[in-house]
């Protein structure tokens, strides 16, 4: 046939090339459109008309022109309607089709035109189930079901529709199932499967099915691992693999299964680290070294060894500053550097190493600062550097560096205002600036400067009642509210205003007395708060010699001084309760039997485990298993010890 002749000369002869292939298009468009009208074949002219049509399609969309794209496609299948109307399909005739469809998918994915997409896909659907039909194998059909349902999955989650999604990616997960290990020119099985696990792992984030989620995060590793197997050394499975082993070592974390992760996160940090070899560093896969060592100190931190965390992010910051110094307009260079800054300034810190604390947390203010500085509007870099003035602020203020610790919560509660300023920031963002300037306020007062106090101070109070009616409900607002009055009383104190101090302490009484409800840790908190407050009002009484409000501030204060001493003490009993559950397992005996078992044989049986665990590692070592049941059962043995007879 003329028309197909020429459509295959043009297509083969531009090699897909839209430049090539855009200046055929109008001609064989033409030509079909004439073909159509003076053909004595109806069905030909039809076919023709299509033909030329989806390559018009195809170079509309290769030159990003989505909306002539869509119309040529459309008209390729009303074309191929109308040939299928006057003669039988052939296969051919429906792999036209399949193209037209597949653009159109292609085009609503990028137009995010969710709704459209899934018509489209019910009709890629019937096709695939037609041609297995015809052909009786799965081999053409399976790679189009499994676009159907991917791409399924993908409009179903972003309409929200999140169990349709899940099904979906089920079934394209099972289709690849059928396939793994098979080479094919219709479509890459390994990844195609690979990909499915990774969607339905991150599908499943949130969800109470998290056990789920972990197995196809094991599963994604382990198909890419396979991957590198049958064929070493190829890139795209090397990304693939190290991603999966990142992904699976902080899902591990958050789990709690810090030893499993600990592995993953080692092994992804060997596989960045072969990959990074020979490459510059400011490549993706040193940034994927920085990333892995960055996720072994997070594990460590789980794992309470700081001195480990150190190790590891000492070494994520050599690698930092390389990237940094070597170009910092990278994407992510600058990020890397103030978090790995940041972390090393609060484990030096943790540590007792505060000389290194401070240089580290001054030079991430300073990555802070210059990026700000480029980027003035960015929340992320206001954000960062509010941070970095607060740990300095704090450290200085430890130091009792005053006026340092000042400076910097000021340069905080300034940086903190301008996210605060609009009628919709959250109540991080306004908590946030409320405490910076509560800290101004602290400052001052340390430094004695007591109108700068007061300013500061009324501007916090200010902010916790401009915003009340918002975040009343929030517990740490209404924790800001008492701590204002606190403060301001500690000031008026200062001042020597003894009844202005007598009003705000009486202020904060009332309000921790209101806020006592609920239960647990949120009523003992607010029970602290307010034996508090009562003491600082009988203090100022008592100066001023106010004898029947200090007799009722007395009598109020030693109530509730008991119920706290109360609380403690149960509080005391369920934690040993709770240490002594740990290790039931161990001296064999269940919670029900462990009521009856009086103190001094619990004793007796803890400690004879103590002394048999002891040889045991005497003979055989000590292992990590080892060290932690000696811990827990000396934990428990100790708690034992506090329990009443």
């Amino acid at each position: 046939m003329v028309w197909q002749t020429l459509f295959n000369s043009a297509v083969l002869s531009s090699g897909m090339n839209p430049e090539v292939l855009s200046k055929l298009d109008n001609s064989i468009l033409e030509f079909a459109k004439a073909f159509a009208r003076t053909s004595s074949s109806r069905s030909e002219a039809w076919l023709a008309l299509a033909g030329s049509e989806l390559l018009s399609g195809v170079v509309a969309a290769a030159s990003d022109k989505l909306p002539q794209a869509e119309q040529h496609l459309f008209s390729c299948l009303n074309a191929l309607d109308r040939y299928g109307a006057l003669t039988t399909v052939s296969p051919e005739v429906s792999q036209i089709r399949l193209s037209a469809l597949a653009g159109l998918t292609d085009i609503k994915v990028q137009q995010k035109a969710w709704g459209e997409l899934l018509a489209i896909l019910k009709s890629v659907e019937q096709l695939a189930i037609e041609l297995k039909s015809r052909t009786g194998t799965a081999s053409l059909s399976d790679p189009l079901l499994y676009a159907v349902h991917a791409n399924r999955a993908l409009a179903y989650s972003n309409l929200g529709r999140k169990d349709e999604g899940l099904a979906s990616l089920e079934l394209a997960l099972a289709v690849t199932e059928r396939h793994l290990g098979e080479v094919s020119d219709e479509l890459d099985w390994a990844f195609a499967g690979w990909r499915a696990h990774v969607d339905m792992a991150e599908v499943l984030v949130g969800t109470k099915d998290s056990q789920q989620g972990l197995r196809h995060r094991k599963r994604a590793a382990e198909l890419a691992r396979n991957a590198l197997v049958r064929d070493p050394g190829r890139s795209d499975w090397e990304d693939r693999y190290w991603d999966s082993l990142h992904e699976l070592g902080d899902v591990l974390n958050d789990a709690g299964d810090a030893s499993a992760a600990y592995v993953a996160a080692q092994e992804s940090l060997a596989v960045a680290q072969r990959n990074a070899k020979g490459s510059a560093a400011d490549s993706d896969w040193s940034r994927n070294v920085f990333l892995s060592l960055w996720e072994l100190a997070t594990i460590d931190i789980r794992r309470g060894d700081k001195q480990i965390v150190l190790k590891h992010s000492e070494a994520a910051a050599r690698l930092a500053r390389d990237r940094h110094a070597l170009n910092p307009s990278v994407q992510f260079v600058l990020i890397d550097r103030w978090l790995i800054e940041n972390r090393l300034g609060i484990i030096r810190s943790s540590l007792g190493d505060g000389l290194s604390a401070l240089q580290a947390h001054q030079v991430a203010l300073s990555v802070a600062q210059k990026a700000l500085h480029a980027e003035p509007d960015s929340d992320e870099w206001i954000e960062n550097s509010t941070r970095s003035h607060a740990r300095l602020a704090s450290i200085f203020s430890d130091r009792r560096d005053w006026m340092s610790a000042l400076r910097h919560s000021q340069a905080a509660a300034a940086l903190a205002g301008r996210k605060s300023a609009t009628s919709d920031a959250s109540f991080e963002v306004v908590h946030d600036h409320w405490l910076h300037q509560f800290n101004v306020g602290r400052m001052h007062l340390q430094l004695k400067a007591h109108i700068e106090a007061r300013a500061a101070l009324t501007q916090a109070r200010d902010l916790v009642l401009h915003h009340w009616h918002r975040f009343s409900g929030e517990d740490l607002w209404r924790e800001s509210r008492w701590l204002n009055e606190q403060e301001f009383g500690l000031l008026e104190e200062s001042e020597e205003n003894l009844g202005r101090a007598e009003a705000a302490y009486a202020r904060a009484t009332a309000f921790a007395e209101e806020s006592q409800t609920g239960s647990g840790d949120v009523l003992r908190v607010w029970r602290y708060r307010l034996v508090e407050s009562l003491t600082s009002l009988v203090r100022v009484q008592a100066v001023q010699g106010k004898a029947d409000a200090l007799r009722q501030s007395t009598l109020l204060l030693a109530r509730y001084r008991d119920l706290d001493a109360a609380d403690h003490e149960n509080n005391r009993r369920n934690e040993a309760k709770k240490t002594i559950s740990l290790v039931l397992a161990d001296i064999g005996l269940s919670p029900e039997q462990a009521q009856t078992v009086p103190k001094a044989d619990l004793l007796d049986r803890l400690q004879h485990l103590i002394d048999a665990t002891r040889e045991t590692t005497r003979v055989k070592g000590l292992t990590g298993e080892d060290s932690q049941r000696m811990l827990r059962l000396q934990n428990a043995l100790f708690a034992v010890r506090q329990l009443p007879d």
